[in-house]
């Protein structure tokens, strides 16, 4: 009957409804629900209840959609040329920054260099410790500081009154053992053969009585303390060392020993003045 098919179609259309719809995508903000009931088991549901074309709807919506009113932020070529600028300009400043770096590290380099030449000047240089100086100033016979130092022909030095005690004694054994030994009368000799206007016939004869009594009692022999080398002539002193000695003195505090006052000169019986005695005029006189 034509009405029944009729109604059949619409039937078959109908129950094919949903499933056409599905045809047409759906839009981007349309949501999906899935109507299921409580009574059912889950072992009557199928596993994919929806179709591929449902579920792959599904998934993109969890994706993030850009909006369509999105700002686009659009470079013009000005703005270009400025950014370049800026970077020129940042780069210029960090190559000066960098030069000026490098030029204190230079400079820093260059000063602890000089700083470790100087270190090793100081630490190749001789040196010598206060102590030792002290060592070397030192008089060997009273081991006390040499003041008024005295070199001997053979080299060695001592302090005045050491050299002048060492004379002494020499000249107090040589008399014991010739008593008739007078350096008084040689001396005298001496002095008036030195003197102004004396004849040429009487300095002879002074000279033959003093070369008579040097051979009849000979003068004592004076050494050196250390080495017993005869001297012959007298010390000379040592103005270096003694400089040297004052300044070693004054780094340990001490202060020199107070220098004797000047006496009058001597003048002789016409009145001339009398050349000043030496500290070793008694033992070496002048010839």
């Amino acid at each position: 009957m034509p009405a029944a098919r009729s109604s059949r179609l619409t039937s078959r259309q109908l129950s094919a409804a949903p499933y056409s719809t599905l045809k047409h995508a759906p839009p981007d903000d349309a949501d999906i629900i899935i109507l299921s009931s409580d009574d059912e088991s889950s072992s009557h549901t199928p596993k994919n209840s929806l179709p591929k074309r449902h579920r792959s709807i599904a998934k993109q919506k969890g994706k993030a959609v850009i909006p369509a009113s999105a700002d686009i932020l659009e470079i013009s070529s000005s703005d270009e040329a400025l950014a370049k600028t800026c970077k020129a300009s940042m780069s210029r400043d960090s190559i000066s920054s960098l030069r000026a770096q490098l030029k204190k590290a230079h400079d820093e380099i260059a000063r602890l260099k000089a700083e470790s030449h100087k270190k090793q000047a100081q630490q190749t240089r001789p040196s010598i410790s206060l102590s030792e100086l002290e060592e070397l100033v030192t008089c060997e016979i009273c081991t006390l500081k040499m003041w008024a130092p005295y070199t001997l022909p053979c080299g060695h030095t001592f302090c005045q009154p050491c050299l002048t005690d060492w004379f002494n004694t020499t000249l107090a054994q040589h008399i014991t053992n010739n008593p008739h030994y007078n350096p008084a009368v040689v001396a005298a000799l001496r002095a008036t053969l030195n003197g102004p206007n004396v004849p040429a016939g009487l300095r002879r004869t002074y000279e033959a009585q003093i070369a008579l009594l040097e051979h009849q009692h000979p003068p004592p022999s004076y050494t050196c303390p250390t080495c017993r080398t005869v001297c012959r002539t007298k010390p000379v002193e040592v103005y270096t060392l003694k400089s040297v000695v004052r300044n070693v003195a004054d780094a340990l505090g001490e202060t020199s020993p107070q220098k004797r006052t000047s006496t009058p000169a001597a003048r002789t019986r016409s009145g001339a003045v009398r050349a000043p005695e030496g500290p070793w005029d008694g033992f070496f006189p002048r010839g």
